[in-house]
């Protein structure tokens, strides 16, 4: 009986067979594993930015102590004036971001309805009442800030302040001006406060602001202007505000886009 001799050509079905099936198993494995989804790219949290020019403007309660002393030593004028009253104004000013520190300048202008009265009963041969009254200040100030909650701002304040007081001596009785004066003085201001930037370009803050105007020679004059003598007056002025900010060329926050 004769072997077939197709050992070679039998081997190459087998061989083909078994590649077919396990092409086959492979495929019906890979159709049973659930679909690999692509990662989903999210955009970072909205960056706002401080930097650029604003204006505004604010309302607040001020209190202003003026010291009042005689430069021989007499204790004619003596104690102190607390004046209260209601401030409103404007500001103007610029501001640097850099990572999460803003960097600013500013200026602000008051008119006030801040006055005080103190009766100063050692005056001779009369009681006297000396009235001040703060008519406006100003400031020029550099800021320092910063960022918290992505858009709030949190800083200090420092700088120069100028006042526009009249300070007044009159007859307690009869009420007609003895002398007065209406300096302009120049002092310092340091301060603090928080603000709060909104997608449509506005910004709202509260602050606080202590001015100190120190102990300076005042020459007051009688209403004849043929009379006058000095007074050693020292005055701080301390002030809280609420106020409103426009920021120019704001466009909202600024969001990545993929």
């Amino acid at each position: 009986m004769r072997r077939f001799r197709g050992t070679g050509i039998a081997s190459s079905v087998v061989a083909s067979g078994l590649v077919a099936v396990s092409v086959m198993a492979t495929g019906s494995s890979a159709a049973d594993l659930p679909p690999v989804k692509a990662p989903v790219l999210k955009a970072p949290a909205a960056l706002w930015s401080w930097s650029g020019l604003y204006i505004g403007g604010h309302v607040g309660a001020s209190l202003s102590i003026t010291d009042i002393a005689d430069p021989l030593g007499a204790p004619i004028y003596g104690d102190n004036v607390r004046s209260p009253g209601f401030i409103g104004g404007g500001q103007i000013g610029c501001d640097y971001q850099a990572g999460m520190f803003v960097f600013g300048v500013q200026g602000m202008f008051d008119g006030t309805s801040i006055k005080g009265n103190h009766f100063a009963p050692n005056v001779p041969l009369l009681g006297a009442d000396f009235t001040t009254q703060v008519k406006w200040y100003g400031t020029a100030t550099a800021r320092l800030g910063i960022t918290f909650l992505s858009n709030g701002l949190f800083y200090v304040k420092g700088g120069g302040a100028w006042v526009r007081d009249n300070f007044r001596l009159s007859d307690s009785a009869t009420g007609i001006t003895i002398a007065e004066s209406n300096p302009t003085r120049n002092g310092w201001i340091a301060g603090f406060g928080g603000e709060v930037l909104t997608q449509d370009g506005w910004s709202m803050f509260m602050e606080y602001n202590y001015m100190g105007f120190d102990t300076k020679r005042t020459t007051f004059t009688d209403p004849t202007r043929l009379v006058s003598f000095d007074l050693d007056v020292r005055q701080n002025v301390q002030t809280v505000t609420l106020g409103i900010n426009y920021r120019f060329g704001w466009a909202g926050p600024v969001v990545a886009k993929y």
